[in-house]
This record gives C-alpha cells, sequence and structure tokens, in this order.
C-alpha cells in the first residue's frame, strides 16, 4: 500500500522503508514459495493480482464517503462481498462439492474460528487501522499474517519449520521494524524556530 499511497494523495515512502518493503517481499517469496517452483497457471497470476487490488481499494477506503458507524460500513463490504463470492461459487460448480453430512467437528469449528476471529475481529482491526495509522505501518499486516500462519502450524499442526522458513521469519520481521522506523521519522515533528516578540522590535 505504501507504494500506491502517492496516487492517493500519501507522502512518498523514505529509503528506509523501501528497504523493508524489499527485505519483507524477499521472505515472503522465501516463505510462500520455498521450491522455487511456479506453476504457471492463471490461478498464479490471481494471486498476485489481488494483493494490488486489496491495497488500491484499502487506500481508496481511507477518505471515501461511509456511513458515520464504522461497523456499519465493515457489515455493507462484508455482506457485499459474501454476495459476490456465493455468486462465483455457485456459477462455478461448488454447490456440488459440499457435503454437509461428511463435515468434522475440526472443519466446522475452523469456520467459525475464520468468521469470528479471521473476519470480524481481524477485519474490524485493519479498518480501524486504515483510519488511524499510516499507511505504512497498517500495510505490515501482510508481512506479519504469514509468520503468524506459519507459527500456528508448527504449535497447532506439527508442521515442520525448516531453516529456510526461519531466514524468511527473520527478514519479515526485520522488514517489520525497517517499515516502522522510516514511518517514524516521516511523523517526527518539525522544530520551529521561533523568534521572541522582544527581538523583534
Amino acid at each position: 500500500m505504501a507504494l500506491f499511497a502517492p496516487a492517493f494523495g500519501g507522502r512518498w515512502i523514505n529509503w528506509t522503508a523501501a528497504i523493508g518493503i524489499a527485505l519483507g517481499l524477499a521472505g515472503i517469496i522465501l516463505l510462500v514459495r520455498p521450491g522455487g517452483s511456479g506453476s504457471g497457471h492463471w490461478q498464479t497470476l490471481v494471486v498476485l493480482l489481488a494483493p494490488i487490488l486489496w491495497a488500491i481499494g484499502s487506500l481508496y477506503a481511507r477518505n471515501a464517503p461511509s456511513p458515520k458507524q464504522p461497523l456499519t460500513a465493515i457489515a455493507m463490504e462484508m455482506i457485499a462481498g459474501g454476495v459476490l463470492l456465493t455468486i462465483a461459487g455457485v456459477a462455478d460448480g461448488e454447490l456440488g462439492h459440499v457435503h454437509v453430512a461428511t463435515m468434522s467437528f475440526a472443519s466446522i469449528a475452523a469456520f467459525v474460528y475464520l468468521v469470528l476471529i479471521g473476519a470480524l475481529v481481524g477485519y474490524v482491526a485493519y479498518i480501524w487501522l486504515l483510519h488511524h495509522v499510516s499507511v505504512t505501518a497498517a500495510s505490515t499486516y501482510a508481512f506479519v499474517n504469514p509468520v503468524v500462519a506459519v507459527a500456528l502450524g508448527a504449535v497447532v499442526l506439527g508442521e515442520q519449520v525448516t531453516l529456510l522458513t526461519l531466514v524468511a521469519a527473520t527478514l519479515i520481521v526485520g522488514a517489520v521494524v525497517l517499515l516502522l522506523i522510516g514511518q517514524s521519522r516521516n511523523s517526527a515533528p518539525a522544530v520551529v524556530l521561533e523568534t521572541p516578540v522582544r527581538d523583534v522590535a
């Protein structure tokens, strides 16, 4: 989001934040694609295009007309997104892959967790950040989320954590630190030198 911010009236990032973004992207590449072999399908393009559209939408939402109650605006967005995804799923024939009788307790619990924590709590917190912190600070979620997902996978599911994963996590944490440092430098108040009134006369 920090890269697109100037197009929406925001400030250009400084070199510290730029280095942080580069480190974060490198960490994400190592974390998500440890094998380094791409599939080459159209789904890959969609995955790459999704965060770009998310960033543009987030920047637009900062100053877009919205209801006075934040929860109302969030509900409208989530309902609209749910309806569109339902239509797309039905058109793609996904209803034929839903088998209610075979749903396990683990799958239902995971769905409830995603609705309550991932959607309600997470999305509300993200919208709050968009309106109360800088674009650079709000965009750090994109680097932190994969690290949290890997940590939960290791703790809850016992997934293997390799040396490459640890290197990627280190790069991502370092990127977040640099982004926050760069933001603090941008937001530092300017020193105003005032001349005493008695010296003006």
